[in-house]
């Protein structure tokens, strides 16, 4: 179950409130050294990587046996700047997850960067929506241009923003120009115009 507002436990005695925030927050934390080791994770974190403290992050989210060649945690520590990058992380399965992964510096008391806060949100559902949001338009884009008969768009000064394959062979490429031009040969709007 993901958790919520509602099920975030309230903190232990002992414990400040802040790690138990930390622990329930919905996305994927880590605070890592400037040698890319975990130093600390979130709940969640840990449930869907694993993952002890003191793990290199490339091993525990990439599956791999050195440093990513674009890291934005490195980048963090060189800069001092926080990111926000697109990143995909490995999954115990052999498949992959992409996520939208935020960085930003801990300084120290000096000012430097001694740790990195990550926080990642898996954008599967997103990625998959974009999916089918394109292929959509491109179903509706070979649709406007395979129609066997001229379709163009006006815009409210009467000028032509689109046309189909067929308006462009037997018209020209004349997008910008108004439909009383293109059509008519005219000067100006026709008297009694569709649009």
């Amino acid at each position: 179950m993901e958790p919520t507002v509602e099920t975030v436990r309230p903190p232990a005695s002992n414990e400040s409130p802040y790690r138990a925030y930390f622990d329930e927050m919905p996305a994927y934390v880590c605070v890592l050294d400037a040698e890319l080791r975990l130093m600390e994770t979130n709940r969640q974190f840990k449930a869907r990587f694993g993952g002890r403290d003191g793990m290199l992050c490339y091993a525990v989210l990439k599956g791999r046996k050195e440093p990513c060649i674009e890291c934005s945690v490195m980048e963090t520590f060189v800069t001092g700047k926080g990111r926000r990058a697109e990143d995909s992380y490995a999954l115990g399965n052999g498949g992959e997850m992409p996520v939208i992964a935020y960085t930003q510096p801990i300084r120290g008391k000096g000012g430097e960067v001694e740790r990195v806060l990550m926080i990642s949100a898996d954008v599967t559902e997103v990625k998959k929506l974009q999916k089918r949001l394109h292929e959509t338009q491109r179903f509706f884009r070979e649709l406007f241009n395979e129609v066997p008969c001229y379709v163009s768009v006006q815009d409210k000064d009467l000028k032509v923003v689109n046309a189909n394959r067929l308006f462009k062979e037997d018209f020209g490429e004349d997008i910008g120009c108004h439909c009383y031009e293109i059509y008519k040969h005219r000067d100006e709007p026709c008297l009694v115009c569709p649009v």
